[in-house]
């Protein structure tokens, strides 16, 4: 526990974020490790859920993008969290959101930080993404993992309930891996479809379908803000494709900033028809 503390703190420490929490010090007394880190007063996501159940769409999405930044953050010094979910995540005196216990984190960089055997179950399973739950090897240890668990983190913001519910961890962990949930349109047809999209590319099965960084969800979470159109993964890939058949060019599938009139372009485009009525195709 103390070696697993030391990496704690040093993992924070490089990370200087308004959204992931700040330590000051790390200290050792009367037998006791201790953190010195910002005074978080405004409690957890997990108890604001639990007193207002589910945040109206344009909330929950804004408490969603700010944590995608402090994740990016995270990700771009090399640091993953691998346990987010709404109990680590705490709201300041102003009410911003802010990323906390990191006592799970991984340093990708270095393999000697990894405390844990090869293929053992790390985390809270209700967030796990699907290699985290069958036993995670190094090199499925991507920022990927932390996406998937901020898809979840938003499916349950915006239905009031999680994915998957188990009788136990075994079941749960079997559902996440063998399972699709019930969407959240399925759950409530009023749910934007923006962000039913963000949350299927979020947790995705597959590490290559969903969107390879905290960096790129923020992307969509800002175009959905904005009012612009959002699809999901695999209209992106099709997207990507009719592009690249007419103009000649590899187009990255994981592109998030489409412009819309773009979108339904290469839509219609790959429907075969310049008229189609791509809308219908991607909920715009």
């Amino acid at each position: 526990e103390v070696v697993r503390f030391r990496r704690e703190a040093e993992l924070l420490a490089r990370l200087d974020h308004p959204h992931v929490v700040r330590v000051h010090s790390a200290e050792y007394e009367g037998g006791r490790a201790y953190l010195v880190v910002d005074l978080l007063s405004g409690g957890s996501l997990q108890e604001r859920l639990g007193r207002e159940g589910r945040l109206p769409p344009a909330e929950a999405v804004a408490v969603t993008l700010k944590l995608a930044r402090g994740l990016a953050h995270a990700h771009a010094r090399g640091v993953l969290h691998r346990d987010l979910r709404p109990h680590n995540v705490l709201f300041d005196e102003q009410g911003e959101p802010r990323l906390v216990d990191f006592g799970l984190s991984l340093d990708v960089a270095a393999a000697s930080c990894r405390l844990t055997a090869t293929g053992e179950v790390l985390g809270t399973p209700a967030f796990m993404a699907p290699e985290q739950a069958r036993g995670a090897k190094k090199e499925d240890m991507t920022p990927a993992v932390d996406v998937h668990a901020l898809g979840v983190l938003l499916y349950e913001l915006i239905t009031g309930a999680r994915p998957y519910e188990g009788e136990n961890a075994f079941l749960l962990l079997k559902m996440i891996i063998a399972l699709e949930p019930e969407w959240p349109r399925a759950v409530d047809p009023k749910i934007p479809e923006g962000l039913d999209a963000i949350c299927r590319t979020a947790m995705a099965k597959a590490q290559a379908d969903r969107y390879p960084s905290a960096a790129a969800m923020r992307e969509d979470l800002d175009l959905f803000l904005q009012g612009e159109s959002v699809c999901c993964e695999a209209d992106r890939q099709a997207y990507a494709g009719a592009l690249s058949r007419r103009h000649g060019t590899t187009y990255n599938r994981s592109i998030a900033a489409w412009r819309v009139q773009d979108l339904l372009t290469g839509l219609s485009y790959l429907a075969g028809r310049e008229d189609v009525g791509a809308r219908s195709l991607c909920g715009v």
